[in-house]
């Protein structure tokens, strides 16, 4: 008995998920799902990124719940890299 538990210190999100990298903004606060059972690091600045694993900025988790299969939260925008700079982590 038992189930999968992943820790992340990267948030890869797609647009379903809780990410669109066209109206993101500094110092906002947005909400993010996952279909899986993910661990978080609290309040320490982590890497934002795409579908496409390409870095775009950089956030804080500030909550997020796990059960039922899924897990719900609320980041932090710190910094959006300009599209210059933005790299593939993959």
């Amino acid at each position: 008995m038992g189930f999968k538990t992943e820790f992340n210190w990267i948030l890869k999100l797609t647009i379903r998920q809780g990410i669109d990298k066209n109206i993101l903004e500094e110092n906002k606060t947005y909400e993010f799902y996952k279909k899986e059972h993910i661990v978080y690091p609290l309040d320490l600045p982590i890497e934002l990124v795409d579908e496409d694993w390409i870095a775009i900025g950089q956030v804080i988790i500030l909550e997020y719940t796990v059960g039922g299969g899924h897990t719900n939260g609320k980041y932090k925008v710190l910094e959006i890299y300009p599209k210059d700079k933005r790299r593939c982590l993959q």
